[in-house]
């Protein structure tokens, strides 16, 4: 045979041998995308956002819910709630929690602006906001009466309830309630307003006046005098940031040796001796300065350092 022949019939040999092959691959289809409304979504991957991180709680930090209203005037929660928020700022003994704020973080915790919410919810509020304490309010009575005429115009009375509880955040407990009443007399130096609605407005800021001078009693502010210029002026060891103002007037005292109860074994606090009355003359963030302003001991007791002082009771 010769070469040339070998030659051909090799390469008959590889065409014929390749063309199922090719037949194959001609006919196999090639993949079908899937229409775009076919393609399954991705699962949401994305984070979701944290809870809110409780901030540090400040010890003279104050948060107001909004007050409920168990009277017949409408707006009258919320001017109880102002004249009471009003007081508590212009004592400058708290901070008070700006509005903004709580209406943000009540939104978050799906709580309502209105109706009632109860020591744990608002404890839990209060952590958030840093406050260490938060108010709870309703008014529970305003009304108002005709009680005469004068110059042959009618005159009006009226009568204000605020019933307000303090929760303290760190335990979750109310520790302190009071209603505050206002009463709105003609007959008294407390007379605001001429007609009946103006009558009512001014019992609620009487009321409102009635419960901040509990809560003034219900915290007081409490220290030590930690220096003595000499026995007249003293240093406190709270400023700014716990309450006092220049001007304020404080008490100083001195603790006896603690009691032991007779009968329970039980130690009690020692008895107090008052020393002085102090105004403030300076104070900056974390202490104050005061004088002397009136002796309570006959014969006077000199002030020393570890006496102790607190806001008087109204």
């Amino acid at each position: 045979m010769s070469r040339g022949l070998i030659v051909t019939l090799t390469l008959a040999f590889c065409l014929f041998g390749a063309l199922p092959s090719l037949a194959q691959t001609k006919g196999r289809r090639k993949p079908v995308k899937p229409a775009p409304d076919s393609v399954q979504a991705a699962p949401d991957t994305m984070p979701k956002p944290p809870p809110p991180e409780p901030i540090p709680i400040r010890q003279r930090r104050v948060a107001v819910l909004p007050f409920e209203n168990s009277t017949l005037f409408p707006q009258i929660a919320s001017q109880a709630e102002g004249e009471l928020t009003s007081k508590i700022v212009n004592s400058g003994r708290f901070e008070v929690v700006e509005r903004g704020q709580l209406e943000k973080i009540l939104k978050e915790q799906a709580l309502g602006m209105t109706g009632a919410v109860d020591a744990q919810a608002a404890a839990n509020v209060g952590k958030l906001l840093g406050a260490k304490y938060v108010i709870l309010g309703r008014v529970t009575q305003a009304s108002s009466s005709r009680s005469g005429t004068t110059d042959g115009k009618p005159f009006f009375s009226g009568v204000a309830n605020i019933d307000i509880r303090m929760v303290n955040t760190e335990s979750g407990v109310v520790f302190f309630s009071r209603v505050g009443r206002g009463e709105n007399n003609p007959l008294t130096s407390m007379f605001l307003g001429s007609d009946s609605i103006e009558i009512v407005t001014g019992a609620v800021s009487i009321a409102a006046k009635d419960v901040m001078k509990a809560i003034e009693n219900a915290i007081p502010i409490e220290g030590y005098i930690v220096a003595a210029k000499d026995s007249a002026h003293v240093t406190f060891d709270v400023g700014k940031a716990g309450g006092i103002k220049k001007g304020m007037k404080l008490r100083a005292y001195r603790e006896g040796p603690p009691i032991q109860h007779p009968v329970t074994g039980q130690t009690l606090p020692g008895v107090k001796e008052w020393l002085a009355e102090a105004e403030v003359t300076f104070a900056d963030e974390t202490t104050s300065e005061a004088k002397v302003i009136q002796w309570l001991t006959k014969p006077i007791n000199l002030l020393q350092v570890g006496d102790k002082f607190r806001s008087p009771e109204k």
